[in-house]
């Protein structure tokens, strides 16, 4: 017994010693690679993708810096973090000292098979009922299509509603806010931070604009015809808990099956107007200092945004500014 306790522990032993040998054999690579870029060029680094991986190029001449030998890549926030095989790593932004991590492993998120139970109450002739406590509806107006969409704005909840095929926007009580009354045919929110509230709606005359929450309506038929929308995307680090989603701050990627575009939700106008030639497919920034622990979109002016443009093949993918500057490598 005690033979077989002893080389358990021993097999333990060496599996961590190896593994420690491991990664600092990685921390040794990603040192030399990163070893003549100085902390004042972090800002400057555009990830660009491979059919190898990911590298960074220089944004000032789009010289690589970084062969495309990763994966992962950030932009600088003001750290990089990457992933390099199967080491994710982060590299700080004022001593350059790289940091390891040995917990690489996926935690995805289980979905869940369980129903929710009837919460149509026929005895509610409009409005709903909120459960505080966990911020979530448990009854509402059988006269009502399907269940409503609740939120919080200022404190107060409000629920986006069905009836008919018609959408609209109502208090607890049922009543319907100034302009968003049961006139829409399509009617999304967007929550874009500092209590900055807008729903983009359509209207059975294929009228489409936007609509904030005191009913003041903007880019009436200014919009791409139909479009979808991404106001946020996602950095995929480590597991589902390390990783980050990246706001936009305040821009929307607008598109259709032929247009793309950026539009500005805070200045309410088109950053990069709809194109065909650039499939937008992401937002993402760099910054120099941390920002606000807090998100906050007074932070936006911080920060310099690209666009990545993609069709289908990661390989090919590539970054552009607002300018339609194109960050595309000069020496892969």
């Amino acid at each position: 017994m005690i033979k077989k306790l002893s080389f358990t522990v021993l097999l333990i032993f060496n599996f961590a010693f190896s593994q420690g040998n491991y990664n600092d054999s990685i921390k040794k690579v990603i040192e030399k690679d990163f070893a003549k870029i100085g902390i004042a060029e972090f800002k400057n680094l555009v990830p660009f993708h491979t059919f190898k991986g990911m590298g960074y190029l220089n944004s000032k001449d789009n010289k690589v810096v970084v062969k495309p030998t990763y994966s992962n890549l950030d932009f600088s926030k003001p750290n990089l973090k990457g992933r390099y095989k199967q080491i994710f790593f982060e590299i700080d932004s004022k001593t350059k000292d790289v940091k390891i991590f040995d917990d690489n492993f996926r935690i995805m998120g289980m979905g869940s098979d369980s129903s929710e139970s009837n919460k149509k109450d026929s005895s509610i002739s409009q409005g709903f009922s909120v459960d505080i406590d966990n911020n979530k509806i448990y009854s509402y107006s059988s006269s009502y299509s399907s269940e409503p969409y609740l939120f919080l704005y200022k404190k107060n909840y409000y629920a986006i509603v069905e009836k008919d095929g018609k959408y609209a926007v109502v208090r607890r009580n049922g009543e319907t806010l100034e302009n968003l009354g049961f006139e829409y045919t399509a009617l999304k929110k967007y929550d874009i931070g500092n209590n900055i509230v807008w729903f983009k709606y359509k209207t059975k005359d294929n009228q489409e604009g936007f609509v904030n929450i005191n009913g003041e309506k903007r880019v009436v038929n200014n919009l791409i015809k139909d479009s979808n929308n991404r106001i946020q995307g996602f950095f995929d680090f480590i597991d589902t808990k390390s990783s980050i989603t990246t706001k936009y701050y305040g821009y929307s990627i607008e598109y259709n099956d032929k247009l793309y575009g950026v539009f500005d939700l805070i200045n309410m106008d088109w950053l990069i107007k709809p194109q065909k030639k650039f499939k937008i497919i992401d937002i993402n920034y760099s910054v120099e200092e941390p920002l606000s622990e807090k998100y906050d979109l007074n932070d936006r002016k911080k920060l310099k945004f690209y666009f990545l443009i993609g069709d289908g093949d990661k390989a090919k993918d590539y970054y552009i500014d607002s300018e339609f500057t194109k960050y595309i490598p000069k020496n892969k």
